[in-house]
Parts: structure tokens; C-alpha cells; sequence
């Protein structure tokens, strides 16, 4: 697979899925070695720390090899070997729009709605208990910063929750250490103490534009702002989230359009100009219907544009002296069968007499009535002996 997507995919980047690796540990080592020790629990921290650098990693996991004697264990080996796939510290910087967590976020939903229903529930207990559900995920603030009420009204409920999750740090778990404007031009640099992980982070925050970067690379990685920038523009007074950190991916009132090739001027010479053109089309076509869906009005005008454009289209690509569709047709069926006039007499099947049908005069009889009739019968009588249902007559009688 590896091999296929660097080929076909060139600009895409291939990485293993943490959650089946950590899966498979159990079955690696022992279930039972898993539950008498704290192993699992001392390499999850290691693997799953999104924050820590490649040389703390490793010192981490060197550590926990030693300490229960995996060193040289052949599973454990490979997956260190292959580590720049799998373990978040080597790609921190790349995008990965949270896929890292979309097989445990799916179990989760799984989980969550299993809470409500069950297969035995009736088709209308089952909408009154999904509507339950839905309640029970409405997005309910749980600080006041307006931060977090921006992000209720433009995220969708799941990157929204995200964010919420790192929009209580500034409240509960973080502080600064230090804060200073070194850099000059109105950018402050800040080292914020995260309590809760116990780390130090480093923020630059330009104050005339709210352009930050952190450390932690957590926007870089999952397009959400942490919360150690969320603690400098809490401090600064920020109320909205700016712009440039609002991905068009996570808002609820992002317009739906066709999904168009993205290409940089650079790069342009490398696409047929027909392609871009087909491409820029479907874009402007969808982004109108988004912007008329809420009128029939304005829907029925775009709809006579586009007819009205195809009659042109079609009466310019057609010559003046082109055969009708009737006449490609009757040409059709005479190379066909060799005349274009063909005479078919279709005649009505042969009559049967159904069992059971009203034109018959007596029901027909199954095979189970015929041998009961024929066994109710009364037999033929010999006159020469007198006996009656025996197969011989006078002429053949044995007594004769």
C-alpha cells in the first residue's frame, strides 16, 4: 500500500494508525503480563504524547523496553524501526486534520449512542430515544470566554468540542512564566506553563495582526488553536477567533462545492488548461446553486440560463443538412436486417385448458383424488364362481 499511494498520490503522505498498533500490544506481550503490570500503561504514555519531542521519545521508550526486558523482542523492535510512521512526535508538523483519532472518535459514537438504544427497542422508541441522544450533545459552554461561545457559532459539534477541550486550559490549567518583546515590531514572546502537563511551551504573538505560533505544533497538526495561544489572546483580550485560524473544513456555514483541483500558479503548466477550465465550471455551478437554493425564484431563472445555453450549444455543434434522429435510426435497422421496412405478423398463442379454468366442464382431479376414486371402486364379478372384485372372469376362471 506504502509502494501504490507515493506512486498514484504524490503529494500524499502515508502513516500507520496508533490505535490498531496499540491494539495489538496485548496480544504481543501477554494479557496477563498486561494486567499484573503497568506496562501498557508506561509505553501509552510514552506513544500517545503528541507534545514531546523525537530524542524525549525515544529516550521514553528505551526506558520502558529496559525496564520489562523487551529490548530485543522481534514485534517491538520492527515498530521502533518504523516509528516516523506512527508516532505523532516525527510528524508534528504535518496536517492530519485529526485523523489520528477518527477510529477511537468513531468507537466513541458507537459507545455513546449504545448508552440510548438497544436491538430490541420499537421503531418509534428508538427516534424518541435518538432525539435523547442528540440532546444529550448539544454544545453547552462551560467557560466565559467569548472565545468559546465564537466557536460554538462556527465550528461544527465536533471540532467544536475539540476546541473546548483545549478553550479550559487558559481557565484552569495554564499560566505564564515569563513574557517578553524581544523580537520587536509588536511581537511578544511568551513561555506558558502548562500545568497539567506539567511542560513549559513557548508563544509568539504579533499584537497588531493576533498572528501566533506555538510549540506544541497543535495547529500545524489538527487545525485547532491550543490553549496555551488560547491563554495569550485570553490575556490580551481576544474575542473572536481571527480569520487565519478558522479552517474552511471545520465551519458549519461553509458553501458545498465540487471538489476542484487547487493549483498554484507554479505548478499550472503541469494541468491541461481544459482540465482548469472544466474544474473552474463545476465550482461556479455549484457555488449558484448554494447561493439559490433559498429561492425558487432565483432557482427557475438559473435553470432557464442553462437550458437556454444548451439549445445554443446544441443548434451550434449540429450542421444544417444533419439527418434527424429518424432517419439515423431507420438507417440503422436497414444495415441491420437489410430493408427498413419489415413486416412482422404476430400471432396469439395456442389455447390451454388451466386446471381449475371455468371453460372446462368437470375440475380437473389430482393424482391423490384419481387413487382414491379408483380404490373406492367396486371390482368386477366372475359369473362363473359368483366372487366379485377379482381380476378373472368367466372366461379365464379357474373353477371353469
Amino acid at each position: 500500500m506504502g509502494i501504490a499511494i507515493e506512486k498514484v498520490f504524490t503529494k500524499t503522505k502515508h502513516r500507520l494508525c496508533m490505535w490498531h498498533i496499540m491494539r495489538k500490544v496485548p496480544e504481543k506481550v501477554g494479557t496477563d503480563f498486561c494486567k499484573e503490570t503497568d506496562f501498557l500503561k508506561k509505553l501509552s504514555a510514552v506513544v500517545w504524547d503528541k507534545e514531546i519531542d523525537p530524542h524525549v521519545f525515544v529516550d521514553g521508550w528505551n526506558s520502558v523496553m529496559e525496564e520489562f526486558n523487551l529490548v530485543d523482542h522481534e514485534w517491538f523492535t520492527y515498530m521502533f524501526k518504523i516509528k516516523h510512521l506512527w508516532i505523532p512526535a516525527y510528524f508534528r508538523d504535518l496536517f492530519m486534520g485529526g485523523l489520528l483519532r477518527s477510529t477511537s472518535r468513531s468507537e466513541g459514537e458507537n459507545s455513546f449512542f449504545c448508552n440510548f438504544t438497544n436491538p430490541h427497542v420499537t421503531c418509534v422508541e428508538f427516534f424518541v430515544r435518538y432525539e435523547t441522544a442528540l440532546d444529550a450533545q448539544r454544545p453547552q459552554l462551560v467557560t466565559n470566554l467569548h472565545l468559546e461561545k465564537h466557536a460554538a457559532d462556527i465550528y461544527t459539534r465536533a471540532i467544536f468540542y475539540d476546541f473546548q477541550e483545549e478553550c479550559q486550559g487558559p481557565c484552569f490549567s495554564c499560566g505564564v512564566e515569563s513574557c517578553s518583546s524581544l523580537y520587536g515590531d509588536g511581537v511578544e514572546f511568551s513561555v506558558i506553563v502548562d500545568h497539567e502537563k506539567r511542560k513549559n511551551f513557548d508563544v509568539n504573538f504579533d499584537l497588531a495582526t493576533y498572528e501566533s505560533s506555538c510549540t506544541c505544533r497543535m495547529f500545524e497538526s489538527q487545525g485547532v488553536l491550543c490553549r496555551h495561544i488560547l491563554f495569550v489572546m485570553k490575556v490580551k483580550c481576544v474575542r473572536e477567533i481571527p480569520d487565519a485560524y478558522i479552517l474552511n473544513r471545520w465551519r458549519k456555514d461553509v458553501l458545498k462545492k465540487a471538489s476542484v483541483i487547487d493549483v498554484a500558479l507554479d505548478d499550472a503548466s503541469k494541468y491541461d488548461k481544459k482540465k482548469q477550465l472544466v474544474s473552474i465550471l463545476w465550482s461556479n455551478i455549484f457555488s449558484c446553486v448554494s447561493l439559490t437554493d433559498q429561492s425558487e425564484d432565483d432557482l427557475s431563472e438559473l435553470i432557464k440560463t442553462l437550458s437556454l445555453f444548451e439549445e445554443q450549444v446544441i443548434s451550434k455543434n449540429i450542421p444544417e443538412n444533419a439527418p434527424s434522429s429518424k432517419e439515423v435510426e431507420d438507417a440503422d435497422i436497414q444495415v441491420l436486417v437489410g430493408s427498413n421496412e419489415v413486416d412482422v405478423n404476430v400471432l396469439p398463442p395456442n389455447q390451454c385448458i388451466n386446471k381449475g379454468s371455468a371453460r372446462s366442464s368437470k375440475r380437473l382431479k389430482s393424482a391423490k383424488e384419481i387413487a382414491t376414486e379408483e380404490k373406492s371402486k367396486k371390482g368386477r364379478t366372475c359369473r362363473a364362481c359368483g366372487q366379485s372384485g377379482v381380476s378373472h372372469d368367466s372366461r379365464n376362471s379357474p373353477n371353469k
